[in-house]
């Protein structure tokens, strides 16, 4: 064959696989949340990043990155995906270290206690990686361990196979993927606003020694066998987190043998279901589903495993550096746009919290005489109370005032039926002249004049 005829079919072949490319991204589109937290990752300057998180949405759930830039100017991206299995951990690492050699791997062990893993956790994550031939052992791999049919491997591979139906419910927004700039921070309406006190429902590791062991099936067993050896004999920087959340007796089990497996080879685990007091993390308000942190919860988690890795590593403060400008582009945004709404100033300073204040009980607001009256129980060691105030529901959040007491009038409010008024008290206590605040209520309690 000639030469001239090698480069047409070579030519051919690329323009069909870069034209399948691009129709398979159009029609794959399915999960946007999703492809912020994998496909971002690939936008990420090469060796730039101080860590990637890897896991299933507890990574993303718990941590927030910007609120990590904020406070302590490290970079570290949630490469993340819903119900992400664990035996997927290896060949991330591999394909994170393409573009981020000498990244701090940060691995969530939760996911090893979940249920087996479905065909559309499998697509969470393959569908907005880009092709390689470590994506394609990685896609080998999930295919042989889960209990799935041949027409949803094939779809692994080409998810086109899965998605041809969507040919007819494509909108401009499929045609264009951008990137959103939030660096993996979560924004989704149930992490912003929700609490659920999941108290009754938390145990920890130490509540399930006595339980009989649950053993991994073969393909578990296997890959975290060899991710441990690829961990040592590549010398990976890696801690291996379990975060507090409520669990099954069951998944605990499992989540204790692997966190056994991983600190006899040596390797760091750091298992947080029982630092309850040292984090910060109250069952009661820090959550929104039994297994996901809020806002809040993702913000004294995030905290916490900052000052962790900072320690450990010695990762430096970037937030000056010109490089990084997209990270403090992100933060700014994110902030006005989510966090001014939710949280609360001090929220993001760990130095003058104060976990050991209660959050107020029994917060009524009450429309009374062109004012709204609101009162609390008192908490037990606060010397007084801070008062924030939304506008409306869609408002941000700001601090409205201060008092000693347990009522507050507040008169700065116009009466009318397009008038709602959110308010949300902490409480506080005083030492060497400075404020030491608690938790807040984090759900606003309304009134309309």
């Amino acid at each position: 064959m000639k030469k001239t005829q090698w480069l047409k079919i070579i030519a051919f072949m690329l323009i069909f696989c870069f034209g399948f490319g691009v129709i398979q991204k159009i029609v794959s589109n399915a999960d946007y949340r999703n492809y912020q937290w994998v496909r971002g990752f690939y936008a990420e300057e090469d060796d730039s990043l101080d860590a990637v998180y890897l896991g299933s949405s507890n990574c993303y759930a718990f941590w927030n990155p910007l609120a990590a830039w904020e406070k302590y100017g490290i970079a570290v991206w949630p490469y993340a995906s819903s119900a992400q299995p664990i035996i997927a951990t290896e060949h991330l690492m591999k394909e994170v270290r393409k573009t981020q050699p000498d990244a701090v791997f940060v691995v969530n062990t939760n996911n090893i206690g979940e249920a087996a893993f479905s065909a559309p956790a499998v697509h969470n994550l393959l569908d907005y990686m880009p092709f390689s031939f470590n994506k394609l052992s990685l896609t080998h791999r999930l295919a042989s361990a889960g209990d799935f049919t041949k027409a949803q491997i094939k779809g692994f591979y080409i998810p086109m196979i899965r998605y041809h139906s969507r040919w007819n419910s494509l909108v401009a927004e499929d045609f264009s993927h951008p990137l959103n700039g939030y660096k993996g921070a979560a924004h989704y309406s149930t992490y912003l606003g929700d609490v659920l006190d999941i108290t009754d429902k938390y145990i920890t590791i130490a509540d399930c020694k006595n339980t009989k062991d649950v053993p991994f099936d073969e393909p578990t067993e296997a890959a975290v066998n060899s991710l441990i050896n690829y961990c040592l004999n590549e010398n990976v920087e890696v801690v291996f987190v379990t975060v507090p959340r409520a669990n099954e007796k069951t998944e605990l089990v499992k989540i204790d043998k692997l966190n056994r497996m991983l600190a006899e080879a040596g390797l760091d685990v750091l298992d947080l279901t029982e630092k309850l007091d040292e984090t910060g993390i109250d069952p009661a308000d820090d959550y929104y589903n039994e297994t996901h942190t809020n806002i809040h919860g993702s913000i004294k988690f995030t905290q916490y495993v900052s000052e962790y890795l900072i320690e450990k590593y010695g990762f430096e403060n970037k937030r000056s550096d010109p490089a990084y400008t997209s990270w403090n582009e992100g933060l700014e945004n994110y902030k006005s746009t989510y966090m001014n709404k939710y949280v609360l100033d001090y929220e993001l300073d760990p130095d003058v919290r104060d976990y050991t204040l209660p959050t107020p009980e029994n917060l009524t607001a009450e429309a009374k005489n062109k004012s709204v009256v609101l009162s609390w129980d008192a908490c037990e060691g606060a010397d007084g109370y801070v008062i924030y105030k939304k506008d409306s529901e869609n408002s941000n959040l700001y601090l409205l005032s201060s008092t000693k007491d347990t009522t507050f009038t507040d008169s700065e409010v116009a009466a009318g039926s397009g008038n709602v008024y959110g308010y949300t008290v902490a409480p506080y206590r005083l030492a060497d002249g400075k404020a030491f605040y608690g938790d807040a209520v984090y759900q606003p309690v309304y009134a309309q004049p």
